[in-house]
């Protein structure tokens, strides 16, 4: 991990908790919380506003809302 690393927000409303992990550690943080305290089903997630927006700058990117 760089200290420029991003750090990404996720959250798990179930739990009631926020963290914030590097964007290196994003896929297998999410992976061990939900296999560890909701039998691997899908509740903790990147906080929905961050992303929206990484959503958008990835498809402007790819040229996918060009006209």
């Amino acid at each position: 991990m760089s200290d420029t690393e991003p750090m990404i927000p996720i959250v798990c409303e179930t739990c009631g908790t926020e963290t914030r992990v590097p964007l290196s550690t994003l896929e297998e943080s999410l992976r061990k919380h939900n296999s560890s305290r909701h039998d691997g089903e899908a509740v903790a997630e990147v906080a929905p506003e961050v992303a929206d927006e990484l959503a958008s700058m990835v498809a402007e990117d790819l040229g996918l809302l060009d006209e």
